[in-house]
């Protein structure tokens, strides 16, 4: 199975890059800027055709959405390259040489190749090390979402966003428990799942995994170098430095593969370093005007396809990009008209842009859409905010991590580094807005919780996450920092060059010696000191983490055994017998692992309000089919015939696990079933797990 995962990644791989590659050429990129940029615009052109193709009734899969993909970027980058030699040609004659536009720039392929490198060796070694086989998975709440919208794009050839339900197979035989199925929902994640899955006959976990993998480990070190790159100009010390810190904050991108799991925030996040260097470039000195063209326009398609990912992300640019923003207002004073009172301008021209920013951000908190993400407040507050400056200051931001003194004292040192650099200053306040989101959400609650960080559902993990991605920036920069006072004194010390300077040999190897040194010591694993005490490093956590949340022969919602028995259970049955079940206790993974077809596959809390009749006297008075007309009718309107429990009467115990969204008192028709219950006929039991089959009465 291994060599099928190996296989899956290639395939995303291909995916991923071969049509955005061509596309961003068309751009004006060159070669490796457009390899790092193209995720962004293949994945938006797959979501666009994937929507077309719904409304158009086309069914939809790998095949269909990436050759177009594939032929149509071929045609643009033909066509941008015949039209760019055209005007060549035509101003063959001009004299004198052409100064370089920042946006054509190429991001160097030594960092490329080291970031690439290090991407594939943390991944592998902290995440694919520690599944349980390729094809194992989280047994929480959002994962029954997630795989099983994955199940139904492949099973109904519908990746659209509004086809983000369990139950829209075309010849489905029943109506769903709930109107809640059929609810928008950005599925750009499941649209490329759906595609890989279809490409390669793989399962839905094992696709699930390599996405993931090829996301964090491949993708993200290349659009967070293109952003390094065109941040710092270019600079090689910080370009290679990025290679050391793409993968050393343990918030990201590694809490998203262990909390939720939130596969799709994960998506967004890697993509947005790329759209927020299309942004940055478009106000970048001496940008050509077709340049900042091209670079606007690969910023509006790039927020389209974060958005299409996980909105939240376009708050985390903004959070980014809004300090920018204001320091781009302020740079106006220095037009001629304004330069005589140009201090007062850039004071107000600067306090303008804050109350935009501030009046937009209190526009979208108002968005009807909205409303059930930034008033979402389970997530009560879980410390002091004395203690959650501390969590910022030593990266130890989420449960899932332990604090990371070196790689914090790499931010600290780029953080100061960017205060004292005009033109980057902004990142600094950047790092500051994101940090005070985290210290307000997890340290409080009421009304300036939410206006703040409701836009990520006041969740501290993904808050934890952006703070983790804007400190990788500045943890490069802070490398490069601490490279250059080793680097001199070490110079100092010797003679090996007239200059004062190490020789180019030396420079290298002490640049390898200090990576490997940086490196060990930020992915060291926990480890005791006999008689003494035990250390909980931040990947030691990150690899526990991991193991013990795959761990599929571990007391689980869905364990071995149930597994076994649902296996069994389906082989008795005439294939695609509609089943009745509890979802909660882990039979809802039966669907897009194992294919059943079941009748409750994904019921929310909040859907209860949506449900229909039917469903309501099922789910509350199934045992009761014997003796009420109404509920035998109810079973009837479904063409039920067959019941399955994994936990019977549904009580919590160490040994038995359900989902979070399990309630009891919501599954009384289904908990008080025993094998005397009239109108069912027991056939397989073992232990706590039952087949009924339902009885003509």
């Amino acid at each position: 199975m291994w060599t099928q995962f190996a296989l899956v990644v290639a395939v995303l791989c291909v995916m991923l890059f071969a049509p955005g590659a061509l596309l961003a050429t068309s751009l004006r990129l060159r070669p490796l800027r457009a390899l790092a940029v193209a995720p962004v615009l293949s994945t938006l052109v797959y979501v666009l055709l994937a929507n077309v193709y719904a409304v158009a009734g086309v069914p939809a899969s790998g095949a269909t959405l990436f050759i177009p993909a594939l032929l149509a970027s071929v045609v643009a980058a033909g066509a941008s390259l015949a039209l760019r030699a055209g005007r060549r040609r035509a101003g063959s004659h001009a004299a004198g040489p052409v100064a370089v536009s920042p946006w054509r720039r190429d991001v160097s392929l030594v960092p490329c190749a080291l970031c690439l490198a290090v991407g594939l060796v943390a991944i592998t070694a902290v995440f694919v090390k520690n599944l349980d086989g390729p094809a194992s998975y989280l047994q929480e709440y959002d994962n029954v979402f997630h795989l099983g919208v994955v199940h139904n794009f492949v099973e109904s050839g519908s990746f659209s966003f509004f086809n983000n339900t369990l139950y829209s197979v075309p010849d489905l035989s029943f109506t769903p428990p709930s109107e809640f199925e059929s609810s928008f929902y950005p599925s750009a994640w499941h649209c490329l799942a759906a595609m890989a899955v279809t490409l390669t006959d793989a399962s839905v976990p094992l696709v699930a995994n390599a996405l993931n993998t090829t996301m964090a480990g491949i993708v993200f070190p290349l659009t967070l170098l293109v952003l390094v790159d065109g941040l710092f100009r270019g600079d090689r010390r910080v370009c290679a430095c990025t290679a050391l810190s793409v993968m050393a904050v343990g918030a990201f991108p590694w809490v998203f593969l262990l909390f939720g799991p939130l596969h799709p925030n994960l998506m967004s996040y890697v993509l947005l370093p790329a759209v927020i260097f299309s942004f940055y470039m478009f106000f970048e000195d001496g940008q050509l005007v077709a340049d900042r063209v091209c670079a606007g326009a690969l910023f509006v398609m790039g927020m389209i396809t974060v958005a299409a990912s996980q909105p939240n992300a376009v708050f985390t640019a903004a959070v980014f990009l809004a300090p920018f923003v204001v320091w781009q207002a302020s740079r106006l004073a220095d037009l001629s008209a304004l330069r005589r009172h140009a201090v007062a301008w850039r004071v107000a021209l600067s306090a303008a842009a804050i109350v935009i920013v501030a009046l937009i951000w209190q526009f979208c908190f108002g968005l009807d859409a909205l409303q059930d993400t930034v008033t979402f407040d389970i997530w009560k507050a879980t410390t002091n905010p004395a203690q959650a400056v501390v969590n910022v200051l030593t990266l130890g931001l989420t449960s899932y991590t332990a604090a990371q003194p070196l790689v914090a004292a790499a931010v600290a040192i780029g953080f100061a580094r960017v205060l004292t650099t005009r033109r980057l200053r902004w990142m600094a306040a950047s790092y500051c807005f994101a940090a005070v989101i985290y210290v307000v959400a997890v340290s409080s609650d009421g009304d300036l919780k939410q206006l703040l960080a409701g836009f990520w559902y006041a969740d501290p993990p993904r808050l934890a996450a952006t703070i983790g991605l804007f400190a990788i920036p500045l943890a490069a920069l802070g490398v490069a920092t601490m490279w250059g006072w080793v680097s001199s004194i070490v110079s100092k010390k010797t003679a090996h060059a007239s200059d004062g300077r190490l020789a180019p040999s030396a420079r290298l190897g002490l640049f390898s010696a200090l990576a490997a040194l940086w490196m060990v010591t930020v992915f060291y694993p926990s480890y005791a000191v006999p008689g003494r005490y035990s250390v909980e490093t931040a990947f030691g956590r990150v690899r526990s983490s991991a193991r013990q949340g795959n761990d599929q022969q571990a007391v689980n919602v869905f364990d071995e055994d149930e597994r076994e028995f649902v296996e069994e259970a389906l082989s008795l049955m005439p294939e695609d017998s509609l089943i009745i079940n509890e979802p909660n206790d882990g039979s809802a993974f039966a669907y897009a692992t194992m294919d059943a077809n079941l009748y409750y596959r994904y019921l929310p809390v909040s859907a209860v309000e949506l449900e229909n009749d039917e469903s309501r006297l099922i789910r509350m008075s199934l045992d009761e089919y014997a003796s009420d007309s109404e509920v035998r009718d109810a079973v009837a309107s479904t063409g039920a015939r067959y019941v399955l429990v994994l936990d019977m009467d549904g009580e919590r115990t160490d040994e038995r696990r359900f989902l979070s969204s399990y309630y009891p008192e919501q599954w009384e028709g289904i908990n008080e079933l025993t094998d005397d219950t009239p109108g069912f006929k027991v056939l397989l039991a073992e232990g706590d797990m039952r087949l009924y089959e339902l009885t003509a009465l």
